[in-house]
């Protein structure tokens, strides 16, 4: 599709068909980047006082910890204020959503969500349109620093076997043309689809590729492999996972261009990405606050603590200090770049390994946290997939007491439709599945080579 058409005409009208409008906040995220520190946390700090206002008359659970802690809106006016509050963490969402944690008084359009990771009873919460707005206009942002734009060509290697059919129905494949994106289903890939994907991202010519870590690392093993060197765009941006520096190393080496981190989640989506210095992640904190908690207090250096997030837009659902399940390490040095935005040194605790099938089937964690969240009715609360041997995968699982043989049934049928005839599937039911030594909940844990090429 011409680019200026895509920029000017079919782009933003996918975005009034989905009620959102992020190019009204991009220019001024754009000129907020090269504040000050100074002034970008003022900044924060005026959306954060807007926010807990809101969040204390409207928000029944916000409302009962100001009194229980005897406070008023008052006393958080700024990021330091914080640690006055608890912090939100994934038993109190499910204890509370959406009753005492949605806003009585929020009017406008909204959509509701749900994580991923290892549990099989995922949190649920509600993403208002500024939250959208927000975040789209901060991925624009992002594109930027990788030299592309709006409606430039862009291919995201995403996606999951379950979540395929929607993302492949005609309108949506309609405005990806239209809109000059290519979408490769990225947690589907078999060895033998390998040369079929790089031949299209080639023919494509993309400006940006996006799209999860493995599956990235994956192509680009496969084309040093093959001696394929025929796709060069201006940039690579990876995310969902660590990327360890081998990989990085490997991926650039392929794709002859530098890649770009990005770190969100689901609950929160953009949070921080690399921008061309590459000294670490710059946090887009005129949309979030984040902290890094360390034996219960806040750091802003050393070495790894838990992440703890607070988003300043969604005001029908609230995450005020949310714990993300991931480690960072906090550094106080500004980047080289110029930018104001504050940094993460790096990011652990993602590395999740994948499930190879004999056959040379590749099943990462984002299919397996689909597949147990799409089980509708079936009452799992945890699991946990290990492979010992290359043709067997065993299922361990926590079960709710109304479990049943058809249940069971169930899940090994239609894990045996997605993962083949050739690996034999087996399921464990425990009482717990606690985390490894170092304290991590790996979803996917393979004991077998990881040689995928």
């Amino acid at each position: 599709m011409n680019t200026w058409l895509a920029k000017n005409v079919f782009a933003p009208l996918r975005y009034r068909l989905r009620g959102v409008n992020p190019l009204k906040y991009l220019p001024d995220l754009m000129e907020s980047q090269w504040w000050s520190p100074a002034e970008i946390e003022e900044l924060q700090s005026q959306k954060l006082r807007a926010l807990i206002h809101y969040a204390y008359e409207n928000v029944p659970y916000y409302r009962e910890v100001f009194k229980e802690r005897r406070l008023v809106p008052k006393d958080i006016r700024s990021k330091e204020d914080l640690v006055k509050l608890p912090i939100l963490t994934k038993e109190i969402i499910r204890a509370n959503f959406p009753d005492r944690l949605m806003s009585a008084n929020y009017r406008g359009p909204y959509l509701k969500g749900a994580s991923s990771g290892t549990t099989a009873e995922p949190i649920q919460f509600y993403r208002g349109k500024d939250t959208q707005e927000w975040t789209d206009a901060v991925a624009l942002r992002w594109l930027s620093w990788v030299g592309c734009e709006l409606g430039d060509r862009m291919t995201i290697v995403w996606g999951n076997p379950l979540q395929i059919p929607g993302m492949m129905k005609l309108p949506k494949r309609v405005f990806n043309l239209l809109t000059n994106i290519e979408l490769l289903p990225g947690t589907d890939m078999h060895k033998r689809n390998l040369r079929n994907y790089v031949e299209r991202i080639a023919k494509f010519s993309p400006k940006v590729i996006t799209g999860i870590a493995f599956s990235l690392r994956l192509l680009a093993e496969f084309m040093r492999k093959e001696g394929m060197n025929i796709i060069n765009p201006n940039g690579v941006i990876t995310t969902f996972e660590t990327l360890l520096p081998e990989h990085r190393a490997t991926i650039e080496e392929q794709f002859r261009c530098q890649v770009y981190d990005m770190y969100g989640t689901t609950e929160i989506l953009a949070i921080a990405q690399e921008c061309e210095i590459h000294q670490g992640y710059h946090i887009a904190a005129e949309h979030v606050i984040v902290e890094f908690i360390k034996d219960g207090a806040p750091v802003s250096d050393g070495g790894p603590a838990k992440i703890v997030v607070t988003n300043l837009d969604n005001f029908i659902n609230p995450f005020i200090r949310y714990q993300v399940m991931d480690m960072g390490i906090p550094t106080t040095q500004m980047c080289k770049c110029g930018r104001g935005l504050p940094l993460m040194k790096e990011i652990s605790g993602r590395i999740q390994d994948v499930i190879v099938t004999p056959s040379g089937k590749f099943l990462h964690l984002h299919f397996f946290a689909t597949f147990f969240r799409n089980l509708k009715g079936i009452p799992i609360k945890q699991f946990r997939i290990i492979q010992e041997r290359s043709d067997e995968m065993i299922v361990k699982m926590v079960a709710k007491e109304n479990f049943s043989k058809s249940d069971d049934a169930h899940i090994r049928r239609k894990l045996q439709q997605y993962a083949g005839p050739d690996i034999k599937i087996t399921t464990e039911y425990v009482d717990d599945i606690p985390p490894t030594p170092s304290g991590k909940h790996p979803v996917v844990v393979s004991k077998v080579s990881q040689n995928f090429i």
